[in-house]
């Protein structure tokens, strides 16, 4: 690919002119998919597929978080000398997760 070419591709996607033989391909199969209901419905399903996807991964993302931040603490409290009893308390972890560390 050349520079040439890329910066067509660039112009392209920034401007959305076609002015070569290649992105007025590119534009045709665009203006293909975009009047095609059932491929437009299955876009906007898989989109929404990917979203949810994302915001299940954030989620457990922020949870793992959490837990590896409670872990810490308990860490800490241990070696601090403070009770099981004490950590599990105040970490939010179970005994048997306490005494795993």
């Amino acid at each position: 690919m050349t520079d040439e070419s890329i910066r067509d591709y660039l112009k392209y996607f920034a401007t959305d002119e076609a002015t070569t033989a290649v992105t007025q391909a590119i534009q045709s199969k665009v203006d293909f998919y975009h009047k095609d209901p059932k491929t437009r419905s299955d876009y906007m399903t898989f989109k929404d597929m990917l979203e949810e996807e994302r915001d299940e991964g954030r989620a457990e993302g922020r949870v793992e978080g959490a837990n590896a931040k409670a872990r810490e603490m308990a860490k800490a409290m241990l070696a601090e000398g403070d009770s099981i009893d004490k950590v599990a308390r105040c970490s939010g972890l179970s005994e048997e997760e306490i005494k795993s560390l």
